[in-house]
């Protein structure tokens, strides 16, 4: 299931995409940046577990910042999971 992130959340989203910056896949990002940018990120739940990430920043009207679709790697490939 897709939905917007909640706050419950965060240390999740948190942990998911520093597990990628740590195999410099993607960029690091902290607690408190992922609080500011709450309102922009959607989770992926599967039986009840966070298995996935994505925001879209909008800052102007032509410009924007996006953080990629980001999945538990025992996740990536899954035919479930292509449907997001």
């Amino acid at each position: 299931m897709l939905r917007k992130a909640t706050i419950k959340d965060v240390e999740k989203v948190w942990k998911l995409v520093n597990s990628y910056a740590d195999k410099r896949i993607m960029l690091p990002r902290s607690l408190s940046e992922l609080y500011e940018n709450l309102r922009d990120f959607y989770v992926v739940i599967e039986e009840d577990k966070l298995v996935g990430c994505g925001a879209l920043h909008i800052t102007w009207r032509i410009m924007g910042r996006y953080y990629p679709l980001q999945l538990n790697l025992p996740r990536q490939g899954k035919e479930s999971v292509h449907r997001y």
